[in-house]
């Protein structure tokens, strides 16, 4: 039973902000008990790679970053869902659900408060604590590790999309090794570009201890001896937090030399300009296809849905208007720019009259989105037309 002074508590918004300690090191180790809270946390400067020093950080990050995570990690979904894309909200809802099932927030008063700190911290909420059985835990400890590794090597240190190992790997010649489902290999793979270097990864999520780290360690040992030729990081991201306890990571890593060159057909082609690939869709076809790619799932997801719940969200066309903050996604409810913009749209236009909306959104340098909330879920998605239409 959830004791009586446990305080009911409203679901998670994508606008909510928290700080995640996250610890660098060379390597597994014990269980840093109770640093996350009590040990000194130097501000996160964005490098789009790893720090330059190991130790503990406290970036902050929003509620949207970790939904957008949990949406991207991993497989191409596109190949088993292409011809049946219903089935694409259905994974969608796998992917989110346990996160909203038993995730929450709760503010903190580190030792060393950092300024511009959000002052919460993620945990798991009373459901999770006093009312789940063991089966469901371990089912969110792989979801929460997945996630956070997502958010970690993508949203802090600029790795690109991300895909699981067991696909093949990044090179053909050795797909047969990493598909062998005898061998216990890591979980993902990607291409860091500034690095020009392959990176594999383990995730471990729950109350991860040092037994689970060795075993993740072993797992990209084991993945390193098959990729050798090629220089690559090798990174084990355990998300660790149990029942009272503040949700913060440990990221063990390790640079293997190799004397092959990259794979130009697993380059990703590289805009103009550095950043996330979304920002150059309007002037580059390749960065356009490169994010349709990555954003596959939400495409089916809306192509499947019934015309009557998509529907039209105004954003300025030019990206270089929008501030980001952190990570890969562009917090626009609170920007003043987009909110004038979308009340002159509809004011123009009328918000009854789709047609009518789109053409005034367009005529006002402003690009349409199709959203759709994902049935069973707080979750609501979108894309530009242009985007779905690659």
């Amino acid at each position: 039973m959830i004791p009586a002074h446990v305080p009911d508590a409203q679901p998670m918004v994508y606008a909510d902000s928290f700080d995640i300690p996250v610890l660098f090191r060379d390597g597994p180790a014990r269980k840093p008990h109770p640093q996350w809270r009590t040990a000194p946390h130097a501000p996160w400067t964005d490098t789009g790679g790893f720090p330059t020093a190991d130790g503990w950080y406290a970036p902050s990050t929003t509620w949207r970053e970790i939904v957008k995570a949990a949406t991207e990690v991993g497989r191409d979904v596109s190949p088993d869902l292409q011809r049946v894309p219903r089935y694409a909200r259905g994974e969608l809802v796998a992917r989110v659900a346990p996160l909203y099932a038993y995730v929450g927030m709760r503010d903190v008063t580190p030792k060393y408060p950092l300024p511009g700190a959000a002052g919460r911290r993620l945990t798991l909420n009373p459901v999770y604590e006093y009312g789940t059985e063991r089966t469901a835990k371990n089912a969110l400890g792989y979801r929460l590790g997945m996630t956070m590794a997502e958010w970690a090597c993508r949203s802090l240190m600029g790795l690109g999309q991300t895909w699981h190992l067991e696909l093949g790997g990044p090179d053909p010649a050795l797909a047969d090794a990493f598909k062998n489902p005898a061998a216990k290999l890591p979980d993902l793979w990607g291409l860091h570009e500034a690095e020009k270097m392959y990176w594999l990864i383990e995730a471990k999520g729950g109350n991860v201890g040092v037994g689970a780290l060795r075993t993740g360690w072993a797992q990209l040992a084991a993945g390193s001896r098959i990729l050798s030729s090629y220089a690559h990081r090798r990174v084990l991201v355990g998300a660790s937090v149990q029942p009272q306890g503040d949700l913060f990571l440990t990221v063990d890593h390790d640079q293997h030399p190799g004397d092959q060159p990259l794979l130009p057909d697993t380059v990703p082609p590289a805009p103009d300009a550095p950043g996330n690939l979304e920002d150059h869709i309007s002037d580059s076809d390749d960065a356009l296809i490169g994010a349709a790619r990555a954003q596959m799932l939400v495409y089916l997801a809306l192509r499947s849905a019934p015309t009557a719940r998509l529907r039209t969200v105004p954003v300025p066309a030019d990206r270089s208007s929008r501030r980001r903050r952190t990570g890969i996604t562009t917090p626009l409810e609170q920007d003043d720019l987009t909110r004038a913009l979308r009340a002159d749209a509809r004011g123009a236009a009328g918000e009854t009259d789709p047609d009518s909306l789109r053409a005034g959104i367009r005529s006002m340098g402003l690009d349409d989105f199709l959203v759709c909330r994902i049935p069973g879920t707080e979750v609501l998605l979108g894309m530009s037309r242009r985007l779905f239409a690659a």
